[in-house]
């Protein structure tokens, strides 16, 4: 007897779980179909067993495999969570156990993300003069986006009802007090100020979202201000603001004057500048000034709520006082953007003179006289020369006005004198571009150039060699171009070849065509030994740089007449490899578009953090758009770009290359600078310009590299190559001019938004190459919401300030770089893992925190003063100064009192008289806060300007000064 044992079949189905991911409220839905087999030979019988959800429908519920069973899904949910719904499928014909099978649908219900409403700024100013009927600026921009780069919506911005002089434009819209945008846009904002009362005139305006998308609350709130100023007629004392015109790009000296009838013992000046950064302060002079002579003098540039400059005078016990007269007190120096659009940068002065007239010294407040930069083009004058690259000066050369080089034509055409001089005057667009050739040079050109160009020095390089030989083939074409126009007359074009030989060189005296042009052959039998071979591939150049070449550009083997058609300066595509973690990149291109947001589009949503540098650190979090600092770009600087785990993107941009030798602007300290080459090139050659002020230099390539000069082979930075930033650090100012190219190219590193944010660096702070970045979104300080206008400092443990910030808006700051050192010659004190902690308007907080990794955003939210908040008693008086200051309509003032007793705050105007008394009474131990309100004793507003507020209590008196602007 054999007895055969075998598998007991049983029923298969093919799916047996559904899982579904919905939102609150919307329908999970399911149309499919399951199939049921057996494991074995022969026919199994199934049906469905127990209640099947009423959420389900089948098409069967029994029969005999193999089978199909027709199935759909449909539920709803308010509530987040999982639910599920199950039945069974039973074998009917089977003894072999195991007969069920379960299928069920897995339903999660998740909360539905949500995206904010994001604007560039909350507050936009406006001013005018009374009776007229326009404002400064005319319009200011607003951007409003998503938090979200990949999700929109549409958000309406509007004014209240009861305003009509607030208005709004978007793309070819007309005027109104209401529209309706799509994320991201750019709005305009005008304001009228017809028939509107002398003062401040105040907007609450929203930006809102009906969007199911939108964060509730879905409406952001931002003001606009209107201030009417009235004309004021100059007395006897007298501050003036001169006006005075520019063109955009132009660097402009505006004159403080004054006039005093008494000879003054000191004297302070505040010029408020409500259209800072439009306009970008540089510096200021006193050379030529009444005041010139007195030692103890100086300035200071402000931000934060009020920008400006700062002005102070007084002469010491051995000089003389100020006699009475008028004339100069100060030159302030700007640079307007080339960018700027606006007509007029208002400028605002106030201040007071400590007079003796004989009687005494008084205090007198001049009536000021408000000035400013009116930006328009005007007939201009631009003089210079053309020189070689030893200084020497070339006569005879043809000098050439474009706006812009080469796509204009030239506007206006001179010739160097036999010094090398030249000189053009007429009315000209800014920017505007040189140009200047002669036979026998490469042409030369300077770019960006601004109203009342003087001093301007061409730099042309002589021709290099041809090697020639007494065989040749003839290239020729009739349309080239340079930077996608005409190749202009002056260009040189040569030839190369594989080996970078100079065989070929014309000189183009016919615009946009050059030919025939002798490109030479080598011949062995002929001792020609040097000269471009058969079959070699030649390589084209314009002014020195590589030419894209449309045509044959192998070398023939016997002569021949080539056309190969030229496009030098034409927009091409960069690559550039990025890795997991740090890359330190640039490119040395002109993109389409220098906005962070858009250099970053290839790399899609693997961007962390990218990090920059212009005398200190700049931040871009595309998560904390807000709080981000860094928006422009240039080709000129060096960039850290974090890449988030799990990615390798090919970061992509297309534009037009940037010249090998244009100058790059560094400045004492650490630079971050981009590499403009096209090939590897050793430290010591790429950075040769750079001389003895050289320091150090150092990149990063799977690790960080160093060059120092002088250390041989100790240096592991050896090659430096194209896509690669580089940190560079020199002792002065200067420029960096990589070696190669023909033409010698003369330009500004800095955008005006590089220059602002420079010159917006903390001055108090040292800045490095690493630094982690403090935000916060609501700072509290012994639970009080900080106001704008206080002073955020970084403190290492040794006290060295490591960082600082003004905060802009109330509770509000960041990022904030707070610097660490990189090595012994950056000993600031403070290295990853130390501890730091933070002031907040000089009063420390108990809370530290821990330098962890470069580029690393750390929140700040609430923080308790270090004393605990006042329970330590001070040992002595003290009168703090106020803030926010300058102020409108209210500020705080702060004191402390060592016991509780009777105490007395006055605040006085310019000319000593009792305005308010905010306090009189009895005042606790410790700390004490009162709040002015801006109004006198009859309960009326004051008026703009300086006033004094003094704290009496017992035989303690203490006098400080607070301004109000409105």
């Amino acid at each position: 007897v054999v007895l055969n044992m075998i598998n007991c079949p049983t029923l298969v189905l093919d799916k047996n779980a559904f899982n579904l991911t919905v939102y609150p409220n919307q329908e999970a839905f399911v149309a499919d179909s399951i199939k049921v087999t057996s494991s074995g030979p022969g026919e199994i019988k199934w049906f469905v067993a127990g209640i099947v959800p009423d959420s389900i429908q089948l098409g069967a519920f029994s029969g005999t495999t193999p089978s199909v069973i027709p199935f759909t899904f449909h539920s709803n949910h308010g509530d987040t969570g999982t639910f599920q719904y199950c039945f069974g499928i039973v074998d009917s014909s089977s003894h072999c156990g195991d007969t069920m099978r379960t299928v069920c649908v897995n339903v999660h219900v998740v909360s539905k993300p949500c995206y904010r409403i994001v604007m560039s700024d909350t507050i936009f100013t406006f001013t005018a003069w009374q009776d007229s009927t326009t404002t400064t600026p005319p319009y200011r921009t607003m951007q409003v986006f998503s938090s979200d780069s990949l999700h929109n919506f549409p958000v309406e911005v509007k004014a209240p009802l009861n305003v009509n002089w607030v208005t709004f434009i978007h793309g070819a819209d007309t005027s109104t007090s209401s529209i309706t945008v799509i994320t991201p846009a750019q709005v305009m904002i005008l304001t009228n100020p017809v028939g509107l009362p002398l003062g401040s005139n105040f907007a609450n305006c929203v930006a809102q979202s009906t969007d199911s998308s939108v964060c509730d609350p879905k409406s952001r709130g931002f003001g606009v201000q209107l201030t009417i100023n009235k004309v004021i007629v100059p007395s006897t004392d007298t501050i003036s603001v001169a006006t005075v015109p520019a063109v955009p790009g132009m660097q402009v000296n505006v004159p403080i004057t004054f006039v005093n009838s008494c000879p003054i013992e000191s004297l302070s000046v505040f010029v408020s500048i409500p259209m800072w950064p439009f306009v970008v302060p540089e510096s200021l002079t006193f050379d030529g000034s009444r005041v010139a002579y007195v030692t103890n003098k100086g300035y200071s540039i402000m931000g934060g709520e009020i920008d400006g400059f700062n002005i102070w005078v007084k002469p010491a016990p051995g000089d003389s006082l100020i006699p009475a007269g008028k004339g100069l007190l100060a030159n302030m120096i700007f640079v307007v953007p080339p960018a700027y659009t606006g007509n007029f940068a208002q400028m605002n002065p106030y201040g007071y003179f400590y007079r003796n007239c004989g009687l005494g010294t008084k205090l007198e407040n001049p009536e000021s006289i408000q000035g400013g930069i009116v930006v328009d083009t005007t007939q201009d004058f631009i003089c210079g020369f053309v020189v070689d690259t030893a200084g020497v000066q070339i006569p005879g050369a043809t000098v050439q006005l474009w706006h812009p080089f080469p796509t204009s034509g030239p506007l206006a055409v001179t010739t160097s004198t036999e010094i090398g001089s030249f000189a053009l005057q007429g009315n000209y667009p800014v920017p505007f571009d040189l140009y200047a050739y002669k036979p026998g040079y490469y042409p030369g050109k300077v770019t960006n150039l601004n109203f009342g160009a003087k001093g301007v020095k061409i730099v042309l390089k002589p021709l290099s060699p041809v090697h020639t030989t007494s065989q040749w083939v003839d290239y020729y074409c009739a349309t080239n171009l340079l930077y996608n126009a005409t190749l202009p007359v002056g260009s040189v074009v040569e030839a190369i070849t594989p080996g970078g030989l100079l065989v070929g060189q014309f000189y183009v005296t016919d615009s946009g065509k050059y030919g025939f042009m002798p490109v030479y052959r080598a011949n062995d039998t002929l001792t020609d030994t040097l000269g471009a071979q058969t079959g070699e591939v030649i390589t084209f150049l314009v002014n020195g740089a590589q030419a894209i070449a449309d045509g044959d550009v192998t070398y023939p083997a016997t002569y021949a007449k080539v056309q190969v058609c030229l496009s030098a300066g034409a927009t091409e595509t960069k690559t550039c490899q990025l890795q997991a973690g740090w890359n330190l990149v640039s490119w040395n291109m002109y993109p389409d578009n220098s906005a962070l947001p858009d250099i970053l589009t290839s790399l899609g949503n693997s961007v962390d953090v990218v990090l920059g540098f212009e005398g200190g650190g700049l931040t871009y979090d595309p998560e904390l758009p807000q709080f981000s600092t860094l928006w422009s770009t240039d080709p000129f600087s060096g960039y850290w770009i974090k890449i988030k785990d799990g990615f390798s993107p090919t970061l992509t941009l297309n534009g037009i290359p940037v010249p090998v030798n244009t100058d790059i602007k560094v400045y004492s300290g650490w630079n971050l600078v981009s590499y403009l080459p096209n090939t590897n090139m050793a430290p010591a050659d790429a950075l040769a310009s750079l001389g003895n002020t050289l320091q150090i230099a150092y990149g990063f390539t799977n690790g960080i590299q160093i060059y120092k000069p002088g250390m041989g082979n100790f240096n592991t930075l050896t090659s430096m190559g194209t896509c690669n930033g580089y940190w560079v650090k020199v002792n002065q100012d200067g420029d960096l001019v990589y070696p190669g190219g023909g033409t010698v190219v003369v330009a500004a590193k800095e955008s005006p938004q590089s220059r602002a944010a420079r010159l917006a660096a903390a001055k108090d702070v040292v800045p490095t190459t690493n630094w982690v970045n403090l935000y916060s979104a609501n700072l509290m300080f012994d639970g009080k919401k900080v106001q704008a206008g206080a002073k955020i400092t970084a403190l290492s443990a040794s006290g060295t300030v490591v960082g600082s910030f003004n905060m802009k808006q109330d509770g509000q700051f960041g990022f904030m770089p707070v610097y660490a050192s990189t090595n012994a010659e950056e000993n600031n004190g403070l290295k990853r893992g130390d501890t730091f902690r933070l002031t907040v308007n000089g009063v420390e907080a108990k809370e530290t925190f821990t330098w962890t990794d470069a580029g690393a955003r750390i929140e700040v939210s609430n923080l308790t003063p270090k004393s605990g908040g006042g329970n330590e008693l001070p040992k002595s008086f003290s009168l703090s100064q106020n803030y926010p200051n300058p102020f409108n309509p209210t500020t705080t003032i702060s004191f402390s009192l060592p016991a509780a007793g009777q105490a007395r705050l006055e605040v006085f105007n310019i000319l000593g008289v009792l305005v308010a008394t905010p306090f009189d009474g009895n005042a606790n131990a410790g700390a004490n806060e009162v709040v002015w309100d801006g109004k006198d004793a009859g309960g009326r507003s004051v008026a703009s300007g300086v006033y004094l507020y003094r704290l009496t209590s017992g035989s303690f008196t203490e006098t400080r000064k607070m301004m109000l602007l409105k």
